[in-house]
């Protein structure tokens, strides 16, 4: 029986992986009932390297309040660009 928890973005990419890739992992872990401890914890993990990163690479490339007053949509433009790459990097190692 599927769990009826939604994990966020994180979690629902390392249940994806787990049941693709990892099959006899996934089994175990839900015959062992630690399945949705381990995805909550990927959630919470990810979430916040998500943000660190994001804050690292808006830092990087200048990407500041001050940008966001004075052109909205070329802010609006890099942090989108951001949180797509950030998406890609993180759910890469995830994955694995």
């Amino acid at each position: 029986m599927e769990s009826d928890l939604y994990y966020g973005c994180w979690g629902e990419y390392r249940l994806q992986y787990l049941k693709s890739e990892k099959l006899e992992l996934y089994q175990e872990m839900k015959e062992q009932g630690t399945l949705d401890a381990h995805l909550q914890s990927i959630e919470e993990i990810y979430e916040e390297k998500a943000e660190r990163l994001s804050e690292q690479l808006q830092k990087e490339q200048g990407i500041t309040p001050s940008l966001k007053n004075k052109d909205l949509m070329a802010w609006l433009k890099k942090t989108n660009a951001i949180d797509a790459q950030v998406k890609e990097i993180l759910r890469q190692e995830i994955c694995q």
